[in-house]
């Protein structure tokens, strides 16, 4: 089995049978959201973001949720994510030496589903004895 087919339940208990995701244009609609790249609390993050992020549009500092840390000559990074959306976003790490050229080579390692509708998932990233590395997360919201 691999493990990237799986997801954490964004519900207590799972949903057997159905589906407990929400779409991008659902939670638009449902928020009267007419801007993906909007900010209504001023946090630096568009709508479109805070609903990949799973957090709260109208409430600054709720989100974005990127930490990282060099481990063993690895940089792992975490990245919160909304269970709910992960049908709807690829999510992509990558990284540079040089700010231009970039690699899509972070590599998979755990999701914690934090109880909350929110799953914090960590990837590493070699690094490869290079004097600096630039790190990136990219949300990619899937075509219809």
């Amino acid at each position: 089995m691999d493990p990237l087919n799986w997801r954490s339940s964004a519900d207590i208990h799972g949903a057997p049978g159905g589906t407990d995701g929400v779409s991008y244009a659902e939670w638009k609609s449902a928020n009267g959201i007419t801007d993906d790249f909007g900010d209504p609390d001023g946090d630096g993050l568009s709508n479109l973001g805070e609903f990949a992020s799973g957090s709260d549009f109208q409430v600054r500092g709720t989100g974005a949720g990127i930490t990282g840390q060099v481990v063993n000559g690895v940089f792992e990074v975490e990245i919160q994510r909304n269970l709910r959306a992960v049908d709807e976003f690829d999510l992509v790490v990558e990284s540079s030496e040089d700010l231009t050229s970039w690699a899509n080579d972070g590599e998979y390692v755990s999701e914690t589903n934090l109880g909350n509708g929110v799953g914090l998932v960590k990837y590493r990233v070699t690094m490869s004895g290079s004097p600096r590395k630039f790190v990136r997360a990219r949300r990619m919201l899937r075509s219809p």
